[in-house]
């Protein structure tokens, strides 16, 4: 699940003009009124319908297209942006009936933290959903939409936005125009285009080395790799411990097993010195 604006101008476009004179694109919509839309898709390249957060108090029946990809949710909001309320409305008007008796299920949210609130996180526990936040600046490498679609979702849009002006110059898409065009793009989205963002981000089926090193901070990963070892060392040194009394005399001790029954011995000749003190 990623929650991305979208302008109402377009952000990549070709203008041909003289060599040697300045250049103008004299079509473009006024300001940059932006819109947040929240797509949400699974490793089986299945879509689910997305919300569209206007910019306003209330949704307006005008603002509402029957053209829209099928079962679009509508909210508005002071900024239009996400906010907690919204997100809930959208889990549960949308996202529990579009999995329905599937289970169990990993909701990947990358979005800001506060929008995921203890009544979303009770209510995703009740309704078997494990949601799992995407750590902050990691998008590009772990989040599947954002590997694999959004780029070409991006420039469908584009190019969308560019056939709208030219016909309707001058003019300001309409919000109603703007949910149409959204669903037009989402419909486009290929199934396969999907699976291989879960592939590529190592989600489904799980890889964990899809992910370069050259992604991690090189210290953090030298820290990491200490931890690992110091982790399983430690396991080893647990696991010698408890075994280390039905260990058949006849098999050779290692050092380190050698070096714990010499331990132990001591610590245990220890202990009853201070008893018959």
């Amino acid at each position: 699940m990623d929650e991305t604006s979208f302008s109402k101008d377009p952000e990549k476009t070709k203008t041909v003009g003289a060599e040697g004179h300045a250049s103008t694109r004299v079509i473009a919509s006024p300001g940059r009124d932006n819109t947040t839309v929240l797509l949400c898709g699974n490793a089986r390249g299945e879509k689910a319908p997305p919300m569209i957060i206007y910019k306003g108090k209330n949704v307006w029946d005008s603002w509402v297209s029957p053209d829209a990809y099928p079962n679009t949710s509508y909210a508005a909001t002071d900024n239009g942006w996400m906010e907690s309320e919204i997100f809930e409305q959208y889990f549960i008007k949308t996202f529990l009936p579009t999995i329905g008796n599937q289970r169990p299920i990993l909701l990947i949210y990358d979005g800001h933290a506060t929008h995921v609130g203890l009544n979303i996180i009770m209510k995703a526990r009740e309704a078997g959903v494990t949601i799992l936040k995407l750590p902050a600046h990691t998008s590009h490498v772990l989040q599947p939409l954002d590997v694999a679609v959004m780029k070409s979702f991006k420039d469908k849009w584009d190019s969308l936005l560019v056939k709208e002006q030219r016909l309707n110059v001058g003019v300001p898409l309409p919000k109603a125009k703007f949910a149409q065009l959204i669903g037009e793009v989402w419909k486009e989205i290929d199934g396969q285009v999907l699976k291989s963002g879960f592939r590529k981000t190592g989600i489904f089926p799980y890889n964990v080395d899809e992910i370069a090193e050259k992604n991690f901070d090189s210290l953090k990963l030298q820290r990491w790799r200490q931890h690992l070892a110091t982790t399983a060392s430690g396991n080893s040194v647990t696991a010698a411990t408890k075994n280390s009394e039905t260990i058949v005399a006849k098999t050779p001790k290692s050092l380190l097993v050698l070096a714990l029954d010499i331990a132990t011995s001591l610590y245990l000749k220890n202990q009853k010195k201070l008893h018959q003190k």
